[in-house]
């Protein structure tokens, strides 16, 4: 038996012909580079948004959390007046405070 030159393979699957090699070279193999390349596009271009998005929440914590501080920090002071202001205002709370603070801390000049 002859074999058939315009065969697209041979029996073990291999490309058999010239037609065949054409078509792997300038079709398949563009097709798949054109593929791989998309591909690794969008890897690359979805780690760097990522990337950009971390370090934007990043920032957004440590705004966030110096914000929180120094609204404590405010919170606190408020609450520091106001009892100043009540010890100016009622002298036995005050003459209380006193004799509670010289049972705990002896030395303590309120």
């Amino acid at each position: 038996m002859r074999q058939d030159s315009n065969a697209t393979a041979t029996s073990n699957g291999e490309p058999g012909n010239n037609g065949t090699r054409k078509l792997w070279l300038f079709f398949l193999v563009p097709l798949l580079l054109a593929i791989s390349t998309t591909i690794a596009a969008l890897v690359i271009s979805t780690y760097s948004h990522s990337q950009q998005e971390i370090k934007l929440g990043i920032v957004k914590l440590r705004t966030s959390a110096t914000m929180l501080y120094e609204t404590s920090i405010q919170q606190n002071m408020r609450a520091l007046h106001t009892v100043m202001d009540m010890l100016e205002r009622d002298e036995g709370l005050l003459s209380n405070v006193r004799a509670v603070g010289r049972r705990i801390v002896p030395t303590c000049k309120i």
